[in-house]
């Protein structure tokens, strides 16, 4: 958890200006600071949008009406000799600690940004529980993704551009225009997120684990729930025709051969796919809801992971039946599923087993690919004493 700091000239100032004016700005640390102001609506713009302040230094500026926008305070600023591109550590006067803004509400102003490898690398909520940046791969590069602090191993539930992680030095940067957008040392788009109307007002890594762009009415514009990639977390919901996607291994995170989709009708199946034509062979899994004209009633709409009833008591419910074979009390009145128990056995067994609380007790997506096609035995997992993902590696 970042720790908290004492700032002398740190700050975040939100101005909307009706009739021009003049703010003078005193640097009164020990080192050199970097000003830096961000016009966020409107068309007015002022001279400048940073500059240096050695210790004592002071500078005035002049601010037309109609603008609106941030001043804040950056420190430990440099110009990369190579790419030529500017970054600074956000911190008090020069001590190079984290500024603490992102355990204040889990709140990102617009024009923040991140850099690989360099101090921060990630935004983090209220709880400290999450933290959304660039996490760090074993082959040097960088992953944007969110995951678990406090976990040491299979920490990651959302990540962008899986197929191409960011070298080091690249960027991440919050503006209003386009929410986030990646950058490699060289300047060159990666990804950005994609949202069809509005404007940015702040970003929010919340205590669920979501991250979510908001309008100037806290309104979510955008947010990582709605593009889900292995992962579903408590309260997160997939809608129709939504998706999750194995990744190729453990810190390969190309898009693996196992789909989960909550197809248009409501049908939710688990899907082989043969990449790259992107084929889906028969399902190992279908709910097969509009199988029976007596399930029109109950076709799906929506995939939800309610922790409190999903991953509580019926979990322990079905390991109990497992445990002593008598699955059959769930499928009583299931004619259809009734007539394959034994495949729903072995799904329902191998899902546990990749809910495990412990990440080394989790089979591999290699390892769920054999138990499925039969060539490894599936054994009774123990009980899962949840932290709260649903995932496989």
């Amino acid at each position: 958890m970042v720790e908290p700091i004492s700032l002398l000239f740190f700050f975040t100032l939100h101005l909307s200006v009706v009739t021009s004016a003049k703010f003078t700005i005193v640097n009164q640390c020990n080192h050199t600071v970097w000003p830096a102001s961000y016009t966020t609506s409107g068309t007015a713009t002022i001279a400048t949008t940073g500059f240096i302040l050695k210790p004592g230094e002071n500078s005035t500026i002049t601010v037309p009406a109609k603008w609106t926008g941030r001043f804040w305070g950056r420190t430990l600023c440099t110009t990369d000799s190579i790419s030529g591109n500017f970054s600074c550590v956000t911190g008090d006067c020069g001590s190079g600690n984290l500024e603490s803004l992102d355990n204040q509400g889990g709140s990102v102003s617009v024009g923040e940004s991140l850099i690989a490898g360099s101090r921060p690398t990630q935004w983090i909520s209220p709880s400290g529980d999450f933290a959304f940046g660039f996490y760090k791969l074993p082959n040097e590069l960088f992953l944007l993704a969110i995951w678990y602090v406090n976990i040491q191993t299979d920490a990651i539930i959302w990540y962008a551009n899986g197929d191409n992680p960011a070298p080091k030095g690249s960027r991440l940067v919050l503006n209003d225009s386009h929410g986030l957008v990646l950058t490699n040392p060289q300047g060159l788009e990666l990804w950005r997120s994609n949202f069809t109307s509005g404007t940015i007002s702040t970003g929010i890594m919340n205590d669920a684990g979501n991250f979510q762009l908001r309008d100037e009415n806290s309104v979510a514009i955008w947010d990582s729930f709605s593009y889900p990639t292995d992962t579903l977390l408590p309260t997160q919901v997939m809608e129709l025709n939504g998706s999750l996607s194995s990744r190729e291994g453990a810190f390969n995170f190309s898009r693996g051969r196992f789909k989960l989709h909550l197809q248009g009708d409501g049908n939710l199946v688990l899907n082989l796919i043969n990449l790259p034509s992107n084929y889906s062979y028969d399902p190992y899994y279908s709910s097969d809801i509009n199988s029976d004209d007596k399930n029109q009633s109950n076709v799906g709409q929506r995939l939800i992971f309610d922790k409190s009833v999903l991953l509580g008591s019926s979990v322990f419910v079905i390991l109990t039946l497992l445990g002593t074979k008598r699955l059959d009390n769930l499928l009583e009145n299931d004619n259809y599923v009734g007539n394959d128990k034994m495949s729903l056995e072995k799904l329902v067994m191998i899902v546990i087993w990749c809910i495990q609380e412990d990440p080394s007790l989790r089979p591999t997506m290699k390892e769920v690919l054999l138990m499925l096609e039969g060539i490894v035995e599936v054994f009774v997992p123990p009980s899962p004493y949840l932290y709260g993902s649903v995932s496989c590696n």
